[in-house]
């Protein structure tokens, strides 16, 4: 069963500052990371490490782009606005149950601005705070607006994310009756070398000017 998000408002401090309101129904993050198994959490650390290099590829192509569409939806910042099951959808892995518990539990821990968001995980001034846990269709949803300015400004045309992601969670010879698996030792020269493709693609985009801040 999913927790279901607690974005109250936030409340105001002694020295003027707002902090989060936290839902006391959930378990911290750290708390809930050292209760998964190890093998899940070395396949869960591939995708962050993967997810990570493609949030971080994002944000220096944000900087060197002037397409927001995500900054106009008029239901407020972040235009993304979907499910965590969604976000996920699709993926080719055995701990997806562990990472929406994980992606609820950091967005709980951040800071809630009281503001409009169109997506949930939003947060003025910060932006998604989910990062490198956003889910496969997170981070290729804005490519859908954005990859022509890319392809014209860049020279380049991004690939999607998810096959990358897929390859972490590997399954049994036959998967109609062999249950999922993980093989992280199999995927640890396969995320670092998907990791240093990235970076490589990072670096190229950081020879552009910054556009916006």
């Amino acid at each position: 069963m999913e927790i279901q998000r607690f974005l109250a408002s936030p409340d105001g401090g002694s020295n003027g500052k707002t902090k989060p309101r936290l839902n006391p129904n959930l378990s911290t993050y750290t708390e809930y990371w050292q209760s998964i198994d190890p093998v899940e959490q070395h396949a869960i650390g591939q995708y962050h490490a993967i997810a990570g290099a493609h949030n971080s590829l994002w944000d220096e192509i944000y900087k060197r782009t002037l397409t927001k569409a995500w900054q106009e939806d008029p239901r407020g910042l972040g235009s993304c606005a979907i499910p965590d099951s969604y976000a996920i959808d699709g993926l080719d892995a055995v701990f997806t149950f562990d990472l929406i518990q994980l992606r609820n539990r950091r967005s709980n821990e951040t800071q809630v601005a009281n503001h409009l968001n169109g997506c949930p995980h939003h947060r003025e001034g910060v932006g998604c705070a989910l990062k490198e846990l956003k889910g496969p269709k997170c981070l290729d949803y804005v490519d859908m607006y954005i990859d022509d300015e890319i392809e014209q400004r860049f020279g380049i045309c991004l690939m999607p994310v998810k096959p990358y992601l897929d390859h972490i969670g590997l399954a049994g010879a036959d998967q109609s009756t062999v249950p999922m698996v993980l093989h992280p030792e199999v995927n640890n020269e396969f995320t670092q070398k998907t990791v240093a493709a990235i970076n490589q693609i990072t670096e190229y985009i950081k020879t552009f000017p910054i556009l916006t801040t």
